[in-house]
């Protein structure tokens, strides 16, 4: 089953009025992900700032929701799974012509069965008004949520 906009309109309105709370998200993730959970925050979060972690938190949240209430099975994810789905959106990100955020995004659009999160993502990191995310902190963002949706779409 393909997570659709509306699954994913449904999971930001629980989360933008509060319905689950940010701490017992991270606990309930954290112990259903563990390893997944320390190597984002031996890898990931290091190098984003504050604001950015919490952003990324929510949209992990999104993420995760979203394809939990799609009626996917979210099995605990290996790292190895990760690291090489990880790797492979570095590869395609950084064999494209431009290094501008926007523009090798489409080549990950291509023949993708989950358009709908990849835009959700692509929306959440390139919102005009954003002052939440650093020109630093945008890519790494975007390839870790796009290795997320890739690994557990994949389990």
């Amino acid at each position: 089953m393909r997570v659709t906009e509306k699954i994913i309109e449904a999971a930001l309105s629980e989360g933008d009025v509060g319905i689950i709370k940010v701490e017992d998200f991270i606990e309930k993730f954290s112990s259903l992900q563990r390893s997944l959970w320390v190597y984002l925050q031996e890898e990931l979060f290091p190098i984003l700032t504050e604001k950015e972690t919490t952003y990324f938190i929510f949209m992990l949240f999104i993420i995760y929701s979203s394809i939990g209430n799609a009626g996917i099975e979210l099995k605990e994810i290996s790292i190895e799974a990760f690291q090489k789905c990880e790797e492979s959106n570095w590869e395609i990100f950084n064999e494209s012509k431009t290094k501008f955020f926007r523009d090798p995004l489409d080549t990950f659009f291509e023949n993708y069965k989950e358009e709908d999160l990849l835009a959700f993502i692509e929306d959440m990191l390139t919102l005009e008004d954003n002052d939440e995310i650093t020109s630093i902190g945008i890519v790494p963002m975007f390839v870790a949520s796009k290795s997320l949706v890739d690994v557990f779409i994949e389990a």
